[in-house]
């Protein structure tokens, strides 16, 4: 059996293992999928392939980087989320999801918030690196780590076109993308579970080595069943 896990230490409610599963069935392909939340039992040498998830992405990066062939975006933005042991290559697919996401909600805006200054800052950066010029994205956050991040009091919601909230806070705005996945029933496709599925989808392609045929078809039956 293939051998596949999540490392994070807050991943105990992920929907992660249910998206494998609905893909293993649809592709009839056989895998264990489990979720490991202590980083200090985690041996990669047990899995084809994993995710990783926070605190741990830049953590799990920065000690292993070298060991694997990195895709651009993690590079970029310093850390993998997805690894593959069969090609020992490291990919980050938080850009993809993110992009994918916006895309299919057409998504075209100048102004941005970030609320939260996490890993995933910097995927949020990179997807929108086309239409939003540096200087137009602001990121707002309780702790100021450095001079390029802005108090979260600061923060006018009328000032924006797009808020991304990476955080556990509720945050209004007309055109949130939310990566919670909490009351998704009352909103838009704009939110971190439409993020999380297309980020699967992806990652399978990446473990199987083959391409997913009509994937946002997929993506949409995926998303109402779990919704």
């Amino acid at each position: 059996m293939n051998q596949y896990s999540l490392l994070g230490k807050f991943a105990e409610n992920s929907l992660s293992p249910k998206i494998y599963q609905i893909l293993g069935n649809r592709f009839n392909i056989e895998l264990n999928y489990e979720i490991i939340l202590n980083i200090k039992s985690f041996k990669i040498q047990d899995y084809a392939g994993f995710n990783i998830t926070n605190p741990y992405k830049k953590e799990f990066f920065s000690k292993y980087q070298d060991q694997f062939t990195c895709s651009k975006e993690a590079i970029e933005t310093n850390y993998a989320n997805t690894y593959n042991m069969k090609t020992m290559s490291a990919y980050n697919t938080d850009v993809y999801g993110l992009l994918k996401t916006l895309t299919e909600n057409t998504i075209q805006c100048k102004k941005v918030a970030i609320i939260g200054a996490g890993d995933v800052c910097e995927s949020i950066k990179q997807a929108l690196k086309k239409n939003s010029p540096p200087d137009m994205i602001k990121v707002f956050n309780r702790t100021i780590k450095d001079k390029n991040i802005l108090p979260l009091d600061a923060y006018k919601k009328n000032n924006f076109d797009l808020v991304f909230n990476t955080t556990p806070l509720s945050i209004n705005h007309s055109q949130l993308f939310d990566l919670k996945y909490l009351n998704i029933e009352t909103q838009s496709t704009l939110n971190g579970l439409s993020m999380l599925i297309w980020q699967a989808l992806k990652n399978f392609e990446i473990w199987f080595d083959f391409k997913i045929p009509d994937k946002q078809k997929l993506k949409e039956n995926i998303y109402e069943k779990l919704k």
